[in-house]
């Protein structure tokens, strides 16, 4: 049997196919190829010929949540010591380390606990994006402020932002004052009425 030292202890191949069952990550007919998730050159007959792919979501990689699919697990490999990962479609980059427009997190640094990629958050008040790093919504629009545009801009209210997805003008209260001679006189004007700036 021709199995690349990669079969199973004290098994043969299939007498009649000449099939291997295969072991180390290894797959096909002699145990000749990687298995998916993995990189090398099966055909080198060691125990480590074939190395996980190191993409988010795979079985040796600390931010397995990362990916929900076990068909994104995987690795596309240009040679036997290159390869691309599939990535979740919140992850770009070869080796899905950086997150995609619209997510944000730190998929690269393995120093953070939890570094999925996670959605921008910014209560449909912008374009859809934020800080890649932070998740902060950096282009708050409508008249809105806050990380999550989830606030009005000063002089201007909402009953609901959550519910009523806009803010309104309020109202504006002016002191007018006029000195003379050490006398001064001071009144109040109303000098903005609520209006609805936009629907």
């Amino acid at each position: 049997c021709n199995c690349n030292n990669h079969q199973y202890p004290n098994t043969t191949c299939d007498a009649l196919t000449g099939k291997c069952v295969c072991t180390h990550h290894t797959t096909g007919d002699h145990c000749e190829l990687c298995s998916p998730g993995y990189y090398g050159d099966a055909t080198l007959g060691q125990p480590d010929s074939c190395k996980p792919c190191m993409c988010p979501g795979n079985v040796n990689d600390m931010n397995a949540s990362a990916l929900v699919h076990s068909s994104l697990r995987t690795c596309n490999t240009t040679s036997a010591t290159t390869y691309v990962c599939n990535c979740d479609p919140s992850y770009i980059g070869d080796k899905c380390d950086k997150c995609a427009d619209g997510y944000y997190g730190t998929p690269d640094n393995p120093n953070v606990r939890l570094r999925k990629c996670q959605w921008c958050d910014c209560s449909n008040y912008n374009d859809g994006s934020c800080d890649s790093v932070t998740g902060n919504c950096t282009k708050c629009d409508k008249f809105t402020t806050g990380v999550k545009c989830q606030q009005c801009m000063p002089l201007y209210y909402s009953p609901n932002i959550t519910l009523s997805k806009q803010c309104y003008r309020s109202f504006a209260v002016v002191f007018c004052c006029c000195c003379c001679l050490a006398v001064c006189c001071c009144c109040l004007l109303l000098v903005v009425c609520c209006w609805r700036l936009f629907s």
